[in-house]
C-alpha cells in the first residue's frame, strides 16, 4: 500500500511517500530512508534522535478525527516538535470501462436517441474515479494547511463532486468559520448530442 507522509520541522513542510502493509509500517520505513540532508537543521544525529522516538519508543500513530485515512504522530527533535501526517494514499491504475464502449453508445443511440441513461451512467463513474485521486490528496493539502495553524475538518460527508472543509467554532459568541476550503467537479457526458450553429440556423 502507498503512504504519503508530510513532515512540518522547523518551519518547512517536506513530502515524501512510502510503500508499506500498514500505517506503522510506513513510519517505519519512511523513517529509515528520510535522507538528514534534505531537512533543513535535522543533520545525521537529529534522524537518530528521530528514529529513537518514533520506532523505539513505541509510539503509535493516532487517526485523525474528521478525515478518512489519515494519521498522525509527533516527536521533539532538538528541542523542536517534529509534526508528521500520514495518508493512505491510492495508487493510480487504469480502470476497465469497456461497457462504455463506442459499440455501447451506438446500440443505446440506435434503440432510443434522446436516451442519456449510458452517458450519465459514464459521468458518475468518472466522477467516483476522479474522487479516488482527489480525495487522498485533498487530505494532504488538510494536513499541511493544519499543520500552519489551522483546524480544518470536514463539513459534511464527503462525496465525489462534493469534498468541504472549514475552520469553524460554534461557542458562546456564535457561529464563527475561518478558512473554508472546498472541491467541486463537474462532468459532462454526451454521445452526439453537440451539433454545428451554422446547421441550426440552416435548419430553421
Amino acid at each position: 500500500m502507498l503512504y504519503t507522509i508530510v513532515m512540518d520541522y522547523r518551519g518547512g513542510t517536506y513530502v515524501s511517500q512510502t510503500e508499506a502493509d500498514d500505517v506503522a509500517g510506513a513510519v517505519r520505513a519512511w523513517a529509515l530512508a528520510l535522507n538528514p540532508k534534505e531537512v533543513a537543521d535535522l543533520g545525521h544525529a537529529g534522524k537518530a534522535e528521530l528514529i529513537e522516538q518514533l520506532l523505539e519508543g513505541g509510539q503509535s500513530p493516532v487517526s485523525l478525527e474528521g478525515v478518512v485515512n489519515v494519521w498522525c504522530t509527533s516527536c521533539s527533535v532538538s528541542d523542536e516538535l517534529c509534526l508528521i501526517n500520514i495518508v493512505s494514499t491510492v495508487r493510480g491504475s487504469i480502470p476497465s470501462l469497456e461497457r462504455f464502449s463506442r459499440a455501447a453508445f451506438d446500440k443505446e443511440y440506435s434503440r432510443a436517441p434522446s436516451d442519456r441513461s449510458l452517458s450519465d451512467q459514464l459521468q458518475d463513474e468518472i466522477q467516483a474515479l476522479l474522487h479516488e485521486t482527489t480525495m487522498p490528496a485533498f487530505q494532504v493539502v488538510a494536513c499541511a494547511l493544519n499543520s500552519a495553524g489551522h483546524n480544518l475538518r470536514h463539513y459534511g460527508e464527503p462525496i465525489p463532486g462534493d469534498i468541504s472543509l472549514r475552520d469553524e467554532s460554534n461557542g458562546d459568541a456564535g457561529y464563527h468559520c475561518d478558512l473554508r476550503v472546498g472541491v467541486d467537479t463537474v462532468i459532462s457526458v454526451g454521445f452526439r448530442d453537440t451539433v454545428n450553429l451554422s446547421d441550426l440556423d440552416e435548419d430553421v
